[in-house]
């Protein structure tokens, strides 16, 4: 990756002539990473040995930098598809799994690029007393200090209190109630 100078890094050309350079040292890195990718897999349907496959691509992760989204480089690793390893949360490594060199698509791999892989949202349960003590503990902060424009009932911000404590003393735990029409 080439040096930019910050202290030359002035006017419009110098800037535009350095975003240009990290854009293409980042699409290089991305392209050099894919490379690696695809030479692990390569090697791995020459001579059979998962346990260098393992190896190399553990490597891979903990020598990149911190800006690279390896979190798509272990999903494009561990898609069935391509070299179906297996994330084990516990020692945070790619492991082997029954997949076998025999079963690899070369063409496949080296056409699937890692950056394209993107982890789906995970679904965050929703807490509402969690999320109304957090909104009445916001509403009566920004009370005390009062700033401009705010609009914040001071009976009504009162009473929401009272509801906080009676939720944080879990006196609403299991109670039903009718909506109200």
């Amino acid at each position: 990756m080439a040096k930019i100078n910050f202290a030359t890094l002035t006017g419009e050309k110098a800037i535009t002539e350095a975003t240009d350079k990290v854009a293409g040292d980042t699409s290089t890195a991305q392209l050099n990473i894919h490379y690696i990718l695809v030479a692990i897999a390569a090697d791995w349907a020459s001579d059979g040995d998962i346990r260098t496959v393992v190896k190399q691509t553990n490597y891979l992760l903990t020598e990149l930098a911190d800006g690279i989204r390896k979190n798509a480089i272990v999903q494009w690793c561990t898609s069935t598809k391509l070299l179906g390893l297996v994330w084990n949360d516990e020692t945070k490594e790619l492991v082997a799994s029954g997949m076998k060199a025999k079963n690899l698509d070369l063409r496949l791999i080296g056409n699937t690029r890692w950056w394209e892989f993107k982890e789906p949202p995970v679904p965050q349960p929703y807490d509402l007393g969690a999320e109304f003590t957090k909104l009445v503990a916001k509403a009566s902060t920004r009370n005390a200090k009062s700033k401009k424009g705010d609009k914040i009932d001071p009976i009504l911000l009162a009473q929401l209190s009272e509801i906080k404590a009676a939720l944080a003393a879990g006196k609403f735990v299991g109670v039903t109630a009718p909506l109200p029409n």
